[in-house]
């Protein structure tokens, strides 16, 4: 026990936006019947950001490549989202 702490007021008739975030489902994709037979054929990618807190470069956005033949992942950094194109 940690002395000294104010007492909390729990309120049992609320229920948590946060909560009902981590509690939403979504059923799983169907698995792609394609596969990439060779290197670059096909490529996903994905854009993150932008988070309340820069790194020291002042970068708050990512974008990730994912090559599917060869599962290789590349991240780069960058301050806007629009820098992307």
């Amino acid at each position: 026990m940690v002395k000294g702490l104010p007492q909390l007021e729990i309120w049992d008739n609320i229920t948590c936006v946060g909560f009902q975030y981590g509690k939403a489902h979504q059923l799983p994709y169907e698995e792609s019947t394609f596969k990439a037979k060779e290197l670059i054929e096909l490529v996903h990618s994905d854009v993150f950001g932008k988070v309340k807190q820069p790194c020291i470069t002042g970068y708050r956005c990512m974008i990730t490549f994912i090559n599917d033949f060869s599962r290789y992942v590349w991240v780069d950094f960058m301050k806007e989202k629009s820098k992307a194109t």
